[in-house]
C-alpha cells in the first residue's frame, strides 16, 4: 500500500444505507443491525437489495429473482428490523437520479456496499457529502474481481479476507480503509469460504464503523505494482472452467474442484466430445487397492485403468497416485438438460464401449500461472 489519501471521518453519527444481496451481504447487514442496536451513533436508514435472491441462510444465488418481496433475502432481513427497504425496481439503479435524490433527502454519510452487480458512475460517487465503501472478499489488491473465492483456492493462498475500500471508477481498485484475514483451510471449497468471508463481515463491520465514527481513517492506495502482478483480476468461473486437466499434479486438480465447488461441476471429457461427469474426485497411492490397480507405471495422466458400476480409477501426472471418480455417467457436451428418457438411455448403452480400461479422458489446452506448492495428503478427497 502507498500515499495515504486524506482522512475519512471521525463523524458526529453515522447515517448508513446497505446495498447488497447473498451471503457477504446479508452478513454485513446483520452486523450492522446488530450494531444499530447497541448504538445511537449509527442509524441504518434503508436497505437496498440487488435483484438476486437468496434464502435466510445464505444459499447460493443462481437465478435472478427481486428480493423486494416479504420473503428472503436482505429484504427479509431489513423488514424484520423495521429498516425500510428502498426497491431497486423504484431505483432503476445506483447511477439513477431517484438514488441520488434518496440519498440527499435522507442525508445519507456513507453508502455501504456487499456485492453489487453494476459498476457505480462518477457522478454518484462523487456526490458532496456521501462515501461510498465496497467490502470485498479477499485482501486487495490482491483477487480483485467477482471471482475471489475460487482464486483463492486455486492458487493455494494461505489466507483470504475482507477489505472495505472506498469505491472509485474501477472494480475493487480504491483506497483500503480496513482489512481483516482468515485462513485458508486445507480441505475448504470455494462456497465455504464465501460463507467464512461473510461471517468475517458480519464480525468486523462494527468494529470497522465504530472506528470510522470515532477516530477516522486514513485511505492508503493500493499498490499498483502488487496489483499488476497476475492474477490481478479473477473472473467468475464458468462452465467449461469443469474440465478436468489430467495433465496437471493431482493436488492441482484437487484444488481446483474445491475452488470450483459448489458452482461449477467438474467433469472429463472423451475425444470424441461426450463427458464424464462425477459426484467426488478422490486421490489414492498406487497398491491402496491392489485389486483395482496393478500397473502403476503403465497409466498416462487420464488414462482409465479400472471401472465398475459406482468408480472409474483414472492415471494422475504422479505416477505414484491414482484418482477414483466416485459415480461417473455420461453426458451431453451442453448446459441444456438431458431432454427426455431416451437420450439418457443411449449415452447408458454406450457408456461401456467408452468407458473402459485404456481409455485417456482428454485434458484442455493448458494455462499459464497454475501455482503448485501443497503437500499430498492420502486419501484426500474434492467435493
Amino acid at each position: 500500500m502507498i500515499n495515504p489519501s486524506p482522512k475519512l471521518g471521525p463523524f458526529k453519527s453515522l447515517r448508513v444505507v446497505m446495498a447488497g444481496y447473498g451471503p457477504l451481504g446479508q452478513g454485513l447487514l446483520k452486523g450492522l443491525l446488530t450494531e444499530a442496536i447497541s448504538t445511537d451513533a449509527l442509524d441504518v436508514v434503508a436497505v437496498v437489495p440487488w435483484v438476486f435472491d437468496t434464502d435466510a441462510d445464505g444459499q447460493d444465488i443462481d437465478t435472478p429473482r427481486h428480493t423486494d418481496g416479504p420473503e428472503g433475502g436482505m429484504a427479509a432481513l431489513a423488514r424484520a428490523a423495521g429498516v425500510p427497504v428502498w426497491s431497486l425496481d423504484a431505483l432503476n439503479s445506483l447511477n439513477g437520479y431517484t438514488f441520488i435524490e434518496q440519498l440527499m433527502a435522507h442525508q445519507v454519510d456513507v453508502v455501504l456496499v456487499g456485492s453489487w452487480g453494476e459498476i457505480l458512475k462518477p457522478h454518484v460517487l462523487n456526490l458532496p457529502g456521501c462515501v461510498f465503501v465496497n467490502c470485498h472478499p479477499a485482501l486487495l489488491p490482491r483477487h480483485r474481481g467477482p471471482n475471489p473465492y475460487t482464486a483463492a483456492i486455486r492458487d493455494n493462498d494461505s489466507h483470504s479476507g475482507i477489505t472495505f475500500h472506498l469505491m472509485d471508477e474501477g472494480i475493487d481498485t480504491g483506497p483500503v480503509l480496513w482489512q481483516s484475514a482468515v485462513e485458508i483451510e486445507g480441505h475448504q471449497t470455494g462456497g465455504q469460504l464465501r460463507l467464512r468471508c461473510a461471517q468475517l463481515a458480519q464480525t468486523q463491520v462494527a468494529a470497522f464503523l465504530h472506528t470510522l465514527a470515532t477516530q477516522g481513517i486514513e485511505p492508503v492506495d493500493q499498490d499498483r505494482l502488487q496489483a499488476s502482478q497476475p492474477p490481478s483480476y479473477d473472473k467468475a468461473p464458468g462452465w467449461a472452467d469443469g474440465q478436468i486437466d489430467w495433465t496437471q499434479p493431482p493436488e492441482v486438480v484437487l484444488r481446483h474442484i474445491r475452488a470450483l465447488d459448489p458452482w461449477v461441476p467438474v467433469f472429463g471429457r472423451f475425444a470424441n466430445g461426450l463427458h464424464m461427469a462425477v459426484d467426488r474426485l478422490a486421490l489414492y497411492p498406487w497398491g491402496h487397492r491392489p485389486d483395482v490397480v496393478d500397473s502403476p507405471m503403465a497409466a498416462r495422466p487420464g488414462e482409465v485403468v479400472f471401472v465398475n458400476r459406482y468408480q472409474a480409477w483414472v492415471g494422475s501426472a504422479d505416477p505414484g497416485w491414482v484418482f477414483c471418480a466416485h459415480n461417473p455417467r455420461l453426458t451431453l457436451p451442453s448446459r441444456l438438460p438431458l431432454v427426455g428418457e431416451m437420450v439418457a438411455m443411449l449415452l447408458q448403452c454406450v457408456r461401456p464401449y467408452l468407458l473402459r480400461p485404456g481409455t485417456v479422458l482428454v485434458s484442455p489446452l493448458p494455462k499459464s500461472g497454475v501455482v503448485c506448492n501443497s503437500p499430498k495428503d492420502p486419501l484426500v478427497s474434492a467435493r
